[in-house]
């Protein structure tokens, strides 16, 4: 019985996320597979720095920009206000947000020539992801940090 709800938590986790439109990327050097959903989320809160043993850095799409509005609609909570997050984080000499630019081609750019960063792309580009120089990498549901 238990392993048929793990099976069931982890089928409803993959269908609640493979809806999504963006998909989450690095460069094909840099040797992460997956992460969750949990991790994802402190990955862009400056958080955790490794993955796996591997240095990891967030890349944005500028804010205000639809595709990042749906990335954070998943990633953080409804009432969660990351701007002010930010600004609580610098005035108490936390760490800098991550880099954002002007859109999802231009971080595809960075993310294949730099080793170590993720980021995220419309999902209707997933086809080119390998012709980008940048490999899919999973993220496992973990519904119980879900908005």
């Amino acid at each position: 019985m238990k392993n048929l709800i793990l099976l069931w938590l982890m089928v409803t986790s993959c269908t609640w996320l493979c809806g999504q439109d963006f998909v989450v990327v690095v460069s094909q050097e840099t040797p992460i597979e997956a992460v969750s959903l949990f991790q994802l989320r402190q990955i862009y809160l400056g958080k955790i720095k490794k993955i796996q043993g591997h240095s990891v850095r967030p890349i944005n799409v500028r804010s205000g920009d639809p595709l990042r509005q749906k990335f954070e609609t998943l990633v953080f909570p409804k009432d969660f206000d990351l701007e002010e997050y930010w600004v609580i984080s610098k005035l108490r000499g936390g760490p800098d947000p991550p880099l954002a630019v002007r859109g999802w081609g231009l971080a595809t750019a960075y993310i294949a020539k730099n080793p170590g960063l993720l980021g995220y792309i419309p999902s209707e580009k997933r086809h080119q992801i390998e012709a980008l120089g940048l490999k899919e990498i999973l993220i496992e549901g973990d519904v119980t940090h879900a908005n």
